[in-house]
């Protein structure tokens, strides 16, 4: 975490020497593991991740933002050179700016209680999936499964501005869905349902 504060100064620094009036910057993370089930057999396991660093410059009452996933020094001094560039020549925008030192929220004490600590592996997704597609095919009526999959993702935040504010969040989702092709003995019906939650 110390690195990403380090980085996001440094981008903010570069913004100002290059002529905003203020800046801010956001690095984000995101992981995330699949596991999908077809007819009680593993079909698919899944897996991504991904960062990203955005900046927003003001120059004066004019703003422009860009986004790059290559974190290099060299990208985001180039990263900062284009949102300058692009900034003095949009159109001025009186509500422009960033929130007055003043007003910052500065309580580092408080959890947004937005993330959960358990770990879920690839084998635990697994056995989710399976026990709810094994649950979807004893229902009566239903012919046969659609799939059924298990999620889990995590996700980070961190923001710095140039007028001192520093805050960083960190949320977690996991999933379940399955779907079915159903039957009553003359017609037939397709359906599914899913479901996220940040707690398990």
């Amino acid at each position: 975490m110390d690195n990403h504060i380090s980085l996001l100064d440094d981008v903010i620094e570069m913004a100002l020497a290059a002529g905003a009036n203020a800046a801010d910057a956001i690095i984000a993370h995101q992981n995330g593991t699949q596991v999908q089930f077809r007819n009680q057999t593993l079909e698919k396991t899944s897996g991504s991740q991904s960062q990203s660093l955005s900046v927003r410059v003001f120059c004066d009452q004019r703003i422009a933002s860009f986004s790059s996933s290559n974190l290099s020094h060299a990208s985001l001094a180039q990263l900062v050179s284009r949102s300058i560039q692009i900034a003095q020549e949009a159109p001025e925008n009186p509500s422009a700016r960033l929130v007055d030192s003043v007003d910052l929220f500065t309580d580092a004490s408080l959890d947004l209680d937005l993330s959960d600590q358990t770990a879920l592996q690839a084998k635990d997704l697994s056995e989710r999936a399976k026990e709810l597609e094994a649950a979807l095919l004893s229902v009566s009526g239903v012919e046969h499964s659609s799939g059924a999959s298990a999620s889990t993702s995590e996700s980070s935040v961190e923001l710095r501005t140039s007028n001192g504010f520093a805050g960083a969040s960190h949320r977690t989702s996991f999933g379940l869905s399955a779907g079915a092709v159903a039957s009553n003995g003359q017609e037939k019906a397709t359906g599914g349902h899913g479901s996220s939650a940040r707690f398990l």
